[in-house]
């Protein structure tokens, strides 16, 4: 049985325009771990510059964090995950 994990896959920090200053990534992880998440991932808009700090502090938390940024383009933007877990199960919606 394979399983199943609780995340969140498109957190935005303070690099973002959408962000907000207090979202930095000792918050973000912290606010994730008190919500019983098992994984995150964080995805600004066109900066990666949170990365490193985002994945140091789940490591600090023992949570699993990608990194993942918003690349532009003409009318929307795409999504690009930098690593995912080969052997998820995500719970389903139903």
């Amino acid at each position: 049985m394979l399983k199943t994990y609780q995340a969140d896959l498109h957190i935005h920090s303070c690099l973002s325009p959408c962000g907000e200053e207090e979202m930095r990534p000792r918050a973000l992880v912290n606010r994730a771990k008190a919500k019983g998440l098992d994984m995150i991932a964080i995805c600004d808009h066109n900066s990666a510059e949170n990365a490193a700090a985002f994945i140091r502090a789940g490591e600090e938390r023992a949570l699993k964090c990608s990194p993942e940024w918003k690349l532009p383009q003409r009318r929307k933007s795409i999504s690009s995950p930098s690593s995912m877990p080969r052997r998820t199960a995500w719970p389903s919606k139903t």
